[in-house]
Formats: C-alpha cells, structure tokens, sequence
C-alpha cells in the first residue's frame, strides 16, 4: 500500500490540469474509489490506481482506443506497460483528468454521451467513476450522508466521517474558502415531518453525553448516521461497558476480588483487635479481686476496671 495525502493529491490534481472547483469532487471521489491507496487494485475489475482506471477497456486487443491514442500523443504502450505507468500517482491522475475531459468533449460535440452511466446521470462525466455515483454525488446534490462502508457500525460511521473530511479538507486546502464566488460545503439535510403527521419528541445523546429533546424521524436519521445514541454513553471507565472495563474485560471480577480480600482483612483485624482486648480484660479485673481479698488496700469496688461510675 502506497497511500498520498490529500495536500499531495491536490497538487497532482492541480498539474494534471483539473479545475480548481473540482478539486473537492475528485479528492472524495478518490477517497471512495481507492482510499488514496496509489497502488490499489480492485479484485474483480483489475482497476488500478488513485482513480480506478480499468486499463483493459481502452484497448481492443493490442490496439488502443482512441482516447489513449490522444493520450499516448504517438508513443503507444502495451497494456501491460500501461497498467504499470498506472499504478503512478501522477499519471493516474492525469490519465483520470484526460479521460473526463474527452467525455466532456463528446456531450459537447453530440449533446449526449455515448457512456451509459454518464447519459444516465443528466451527462455529468463524473458519473464514469462508480465511487462518485454512489457515494458523492448523493452528497452533493442532495445533501445526503454517503454510506459508511465496513463490517460493522463503528466502521461504517468512520467511513463516513473520513469520506466527508476528504470534500471539506480538499475545500479548504485548496483555498476555495477564500475565492468571490461563492461555493457551499453541502450539509446533510433532514427533512422536516409532514405537516399531516404529529412527531413524537424523543431524548438522544450528543458525543458529550448530553440529552436533547428531537422529534422521533429526525433522531432515527442522527442515530443512524451520526455519534448521537438512543442511551447514555457510559462515562465512568470503571463500570459495565466502560472503557476500562470493555479493554480488560476481567477489570471487573479482579476489582471484586480485591475488594472482598480488603473486607475480609479489615473485619478479621478488627476482631483480633476485640479478642486481645478481651483477653487482658480479663485478668485485669481478678487481678482487682485477688488484691481485695489479700489485703485491705486496693481500688473500692466502684473504681474496679469495667464498673460504671
């Protein structure tokens, strides 16, 4: 695995021609489509690179096709060579720039493209990268949260988090924040409840553990795609599900043990303590009772140890 930074990918980006509002399109696109991984190769397709690029479709057998005809500029490579060359930062992403520009050429030669998914799609070249489709283009048009990839919930809310971060990241570092037009970060938007339909008022919990009162859709909607939960977080380390105890699952059973051994030595000090008190008691007073009986001196009986006085 050969990862790139998105500062590093901004700029291959940059030298590869890609107009800058469209910086953020293609950082996330990539994000989705490779994780940055220069050398990624997707396992059923043979796509390589940054961009995904299936190497195998530009040519009909040994011949290229005509978008890398116009690539190669005369000095044509192999398939193999070329799936080589892919697996470059650079050139992928410049060979990513080039093909998205001879798609534009075509809507605007034709009025419609001769892609399926691109004539689909209300011809956005974009839509030739399965990433885009269906994970940032319902994000930036319709304000939708991409779906989390993973095995699990955690995985996927990481995903998700880490495929926005890419847009927004992109955004400002490539210094768009600063630009006269004005350009909007897209914002998940959650629908209001239908006037006809009275939503219930539920409690969910923000990342501070803090309550807050939503209707019933809109916290099924947070819930489901944010860090917001149903229940408490548990905040004591210490207890049940806590971070201590979900780390050492046996914290628990150990801080039990430890305690009954610290009871067990207090109340056994303790008793040893009453029992030795006990047994100088004891002598103490027929020490009393003896010196009475042998001689007329000694304590009254009021002053005798353990008398009330």
């Amino acid at each position: 695995m050969a990862k790139v930074n998105i500062e590093e990918l901004i700029e291959y980006l940059r030298v590869a021609g890609a107009e800058e509002k469209d910086i953020p399109t293609w950082v996330m696109t990539a994000y989705y489509e490779s994780n940055f991984d220069s050398v990624a190769q997707n396992e059923d397709t043979d796509a390589l690179g940054i961009f995904q690029i299936n190497a195998d479709r530009f040519y009909d057998g040994d011949e290229p096709d005509n978008t890398l005809k116009s690539w190669f500029g005369g000095n044509e490579l192999t398939l193999k060579e070329f799936e080589t060359e892919l697996e470059d930062p650079q050139y992928n992403t410049s060979f990513a720039i080039h093909y998205y520009n001879v798609i534009k050429e075509d809507i605007e030669q034709d009025g419609t493209s001769q892609f399926p998914d691109v004539a689909a799609n209300g011809n956005d070249p974009f839509a030739q990268w399965e990433g885009y489709l269906l994970y940032v283009k319902p994000y930036l048009e319709d304000g939708e949260l991409p779906k989390g990839r993973g095995e699990n919930a955690a995985a996927q809310q990481e995903d998700m988090i880490g495929g926005i971060n890419s847009y927004v990241k992109a955004f400002y570092g490539a210094g768009l924040d600063s630009q006269e037009e004005e350009l909007v970060i897209p914002k998940p938007e959650v629908k209001a409840p239908s006037p006809q339909t009275e939503s219930k008022t539920v409690t969910i919990y923000n990342q501070y553990n803090q309550p807050e009162q939503v209707s019933e859709n809109v916290a099924e909607e947070l819930v489901n795609n944010t860090y917001y939960t149903y229940e408490p977080k548990e905040t004591n380390p210490l207890k049940e599900g806590g971070a201590l105890i979900n780390k050492f699952p046996d914290t628990n059973r150990k801080l039990s043990e430890f305690d009954d051994r610290l009871q067990d030595k207090v109340y056994g000090a303790v008793d040893e303590v009453k029992e030795k008190a006990s047994n100088l008691f004891g002598p103490a007073r027929n020490f009393y009772a003896l010196l009475k009986d042998l001689t007329s001196v000694g304590p009254s009986e009021a002053e005798a140890p353990g008398k009330d006085r």
